[in-house]
């Protein structure tokens, strides 16, 4: 589901600038722990996370904060109101 949900980003074109940035698509929030681990030896100034709003997905953004103070952006809130981007995608016009 993660690929679709990073597809359904593209098709937004909110960010002119993708293929300039270093993309993680997480299959699965329990994999979180693995994506710290890769981030901890990478360099990096910011990470915007679209994970679903439900209860793992809060929980993952809140692990990655935790790691990764000042870095993480919660980019959930385009579609707030929405479980995830996909459903957001379906309800646009």
């Amino acid at each position: 589901e993660g690929l679709f949900d990073f597809l359904s980003y593209l098709s937004l074109k909110i960010d002119t600038n993708i293929t300039d940035s270093r993309i993680i698509i997480l299959h699965s929030t329990a994999l979180i722990k693995e994506t710290i681990n890769h981030l901890n030896t990478t360099k990096f100034s910011t990470c915007n996370c679209f994970m679903d709003n439900d209860a793992s997905g809060k929980h993952a953004l809140k692990t990655l904060t935790q790691s990764f103070p000042n870095k993480v952006n919660d980019s959930s809130t385009l579609y707030q109101n929405f479980k995830d981007i996909n459903e957001y995608l379906l309800n646009l016009g």
